[in-house]
This record gives structure tokens, sequence and C-alpha cells, in this order.
């Protein structure tokens, strides 16, 4: 049911009045974020912030066009690589990775164009290969 103004009040007197009746009624009470400064609208200069904001909020990051969804998990995939388990996966998720990179930029780009190129599967195995690698331990000299 909507409410309609009446007719003797102007917006701003009946706004008022649904905003104190709320207020009354505790539907401001239990708001997520309530008492907590607003994050980043002071220090934030992109104009499209909120935008941004809202689409990490409501997981809308599938609405990116391919090109840029495919830039975003490529940056993901070599942050990650060394949490993957072997060699053969590595070169399994790479070349996977690469097919889609191909298909990518073999097709007219709706939005920016790519600017991803495909990966070389040594680089990636060797920066697997020394994330995974634990780091020694200082050795101590008699003396």
């Amino acid at each position: 049911m909507t409410l309609r103004k009446p007719g003797n009040l102007g917006v701003e007197s009946w706004v008022d009045q649904l905003v104190n009746k709320a207020r009354r009624e505790g539907a401001f009470d239990a708001l997520e974020g309530r008492g907590e400064p607003l994050k980043q609208v002071h220090r934030n200069t992109d104009p499209d912030w909120w935008v941004k904001q809202m689409i990490r909020r409501e997981k809308l990051d599938t609405l990116l066009p391919d090109t840029l969804s495919l830039k975003r998990d490529v940056a993901r995939f070599l942050e990650d690589v060394h949490t993957i388990g072997s060699e053969e996966q590595v070169r399994a998720c790479v070349k996977a990775l690469n097919e889609r990179i191909v298909h990518v930029n073999a097709r007219p780009a709706m939005g920016p164009p790519s600017t991803v190129v495909t990966l070389r599967v040594e680089k990636v195995l060797h920066t697997w290969r020394c994330r995974r690698s634990p780091v020694p331990a200082p050795t101590r000299r008699a003396g």
C-alpha cells in the first residue's frame, strides 16, 4: 500500500512526519553501520566510488564486460597460484586460462579492449615454485 501525501501538507512536512513516526517505531534502530562513520566518503576523489562500492557489496562484478572480468581473473590467479597443489594442476589452470584469453581477445570487445596476453607456463611455474618453497631459516655462525 502506498501512502499518499495529504493535500493540506507540504512535501517536506509530510516526509518529516513519516520519518519521525518511523523513528518512534524503531525502524532505524537496527540499521547496518549505525553509529559508524561513512567509509572513505571524505577521502575518495573518484566520482564513481559509490558505484564501485555497491558492485563489491552486492557482488555484481559478474556484470563486468568479458575483457575486465578476464583481467581481474588473471590477476587473482597470479596472486593465488601458490595455493595450487601440484605442477600438473598449475599447467591445467594456465592452459584453461590461456584458452579463455585467446577466446576473449578474438571477439569484438563489449567495453574496453583487452590488454591481457596469454600466460607463459614456465614463468607461472617458476613463480609457483618460488612462492611455495619454504624460506630457509637463518644459519648461526659459530664464533
